[in-house]
């Protein structure tokens, strides 16, 4: 964990004070999802900046002194109210089309971003002889799902469309920076059209902050400061004087 060093002469985050002499140490955290000690020695706190990390939830922790979650109970921290994914949607669909061919309808996939699909559809024409294709879908949570797809034998006969959705919020990809695709095989010899679709939209990692600043003295911590976390995941820093 790096340490970083500030004069209070400077600016301190969070509008702290910029008058009195002395050193506050930021000390910086990643993004945590269990409970974890912060700070071992005794030390003064002094204020605190932390975001919720994933941009897809609200979470609440609560500061404590002491090694675990019986000890003394400083303060709770709560970054659920108000919190609004709508705020950081963008509609999102891809279509590929094809005559005997494999296609890959894709979207999503860069960082601090979420991909949701809401919809897929494939439709398209038989083939000189009938078959079945299983198509893919990929990057969602749960793991991979696969659609049969039954192909007519005839280049002008329309195949039974596949159609899913996920209504209200979407099925949400694997992990952030993961793009979701529906992978279609080809439908064979004398197939002149294909197409596969995906609809859903794509979030951006924001998220509900808290930053607090506990003046000059703070609040003396004496067996350690712990980050007890209820829910969701945090990352940030505290302001201690030790």
């Amino acid at each position: 964990m790096s340490v970083d060093v500030a004069d209070l002469g400077d600016q301190v985050p969070g509008a702290g004070p910029t008058d009195k002499m002395g050193r506050v140490i930021a000390v910086p955290f990643g993004t945590l999802a269990v409970d974890t000690t912060l700070v071992s020695p005794a030390h003064d706190l002094l204020g605190w900046s932390i975001r919720e990390s994933t941009g897809l939830a609200g979470a609440l922790v609560e500061l404590i002194d002491g090694g675990n979650a019986a000890g003394s109970f400083i303060a709770a921290i709560s970054l659920e109210a108000g919190f609004d994914p709508s705020s950081t949607q963008t509609p999102a669909a891809n279509t590929q089309t094809g005559a005997n061919a494999a296609l890959a309808a894709t979207f999503g996939g860069a960082a601090g971003t979420v991909a949701f699909i809401t919809s897929l559809r494939i439709e398209g024409l038989g083939a000189t002889a009938a078959t079945e294709v299983q198509a893919t879908l990929t990057g969602v949570q749960g793991g991979t799902i696969t659609y049969p797809v039954n192909v007519p034998a005839g280049a002008a006969v329309p195949i039974v469309p596949v159609v899913d959705n996920w209504p209200d919020r979407g099925l949400q990809a694997s992990a952030a920076g993961t793009a979701i695709t529906l992978n279609l095989p080809a439908f064979g010899a004398g197939n002149t059209f294909a197409e596969a679709e995906i609809q859903g939209y794509i979030q951006v990692a924001a998220s509900n902050a808290d930053t607090q600043w506990l003046g000059d003295s703070g609040i003396y911590v004496q067996a350690g400061l712990l980050l007890h976390v209820v829910a969701g995941s945090v990352r940030g820093a505290v302001w201690i004087r030790s």
